[in-house]
C-alpha cells in the first residue's frame, strides 16, 4: 500500500510541476492570441488528445469560436468543430466539467450525431471561470480510448484549466486598453486635423479679406 501510495504522490508532483511550467509560460505573453494558443497546445500535451478547441463568450453573451489546434499544433478551421457543441454548450451552462470515456458508447449524448461520426472516444471539456465568472470553456478529444485517471489526468485539466482562464481573462483585459488607448489617440488625431482645418480656412479668409 505504501508503495502505491508513494507512485500516486509521485504521479501527483509530476502533474503539478506539468502545471507550473504551462502556467509560467502561459503568463509570459499579454496578447490574447498568443495565450489562447500556449493554453490549447499545452492542454492537448498534457492529456495526449488530438485536437482542441477554445470558445469564449463575446459581448453579446454568445460563445464564440477562437481557436481550434491539433496535436501537431496545425490550425483547425472552424467548420472541425461540429462535435459537441452540445457538449460545450452544457459545460458552459452548468459550470461543470465533462470528461467521457468510451463517448461512443454513452447515452447522456445524442451519438448519432458528431461523436459517432467523428468516432471520437475520449472526450474533456471544462469550463474557464476566474472570479466566478465564465468567460469561455476549453475542449480536447481524441479518436482513442485513454483510461481516464480522474484523480492525474481530469483534475490537471481542471486545474489548468482555472489558471488558463485567469491569464485570458488578462490578455482580454489587456486587449481592451489597447483598444481604448488606439481609439483615443485617433480621437485626438482628428481633433487636431479639425483644429488645423479650422485654422486654416480662418487664416485663409483673414488673407482674402485683407486682399480685397
Amino acid at each position: 500500500t505504501l508503495v502505491i501510495i508513494d507512485a500516486e504522490s509521485s504521479e501527483r508532483m509530476k502533474s503539478l510541476e506539468a502545471i507550473l511550467n504551462i502556467v509560467n509560460t502561459i503568463n509570459t505573453s499579454l496578447i490574447l492570441d498568443d495565450v489562447l494558443e500556449l493554453v490549447l497546445k499545452n492542454a492537448i500535451r498534457l492529456t495526449h488528445s488530438e485536437r482542441g478547441f477554445v470558445v469564449l463568450q463575446n459581448t453579446i453573451g454568445e460563445l464564440e469560436f477562437k481557436l481550434g489546434l491539433n496535436e501537431q499544433n496545425e490550425n483547425l478551421p472552424k467548420e472541425l468543430f461540429e462535435v459537441s457543441n452540445t457538449v460545450v454548450e452544457d459545460v458552459f451552462k452548468s459550470g461543470q466539467s465533462i470528461f467521457l470515456e468510451g463517448a461512443q458508447s454513452d447515452t447522456a449524448y445524442d451519438t448519432t450525431k458528431s461523436i459517432l461520426k467523428l468516432d471520437l472516444q475520449t472526450i474533456l471539456c471544462s469550463p474557464l471561470i476566474t472570479n466566478g465568472k465564465k468567460i469561455g470553456v476549453i475542449y480536447v478529444d481524441s479518436k482513442h480510448l485513454h483510461k481516464i485517471k480522474v484523480r492525474e489526468i481530469t483534475g490537471t485539466f481542471e486545474i489548468l484549466a482555472g489558471q488558463a482562464a485567469t491569464a485570458i481573462r488578462n490578455a482580454q483585459l489587456y486587449d481592451n486598453q489597447i483598444n481604448a488607448y488606439n481609439a483615443l489617440q485617433e480621437a485626438n488625431a482628428q481633433l487636431i486635423q479639425a483644429e488645423r482645418r479650422v485654422l486654416k480656412s480662418g487664416i485663409d479668409a483673414e488673407i482674402g479679406q485683407a486682399l480685397q
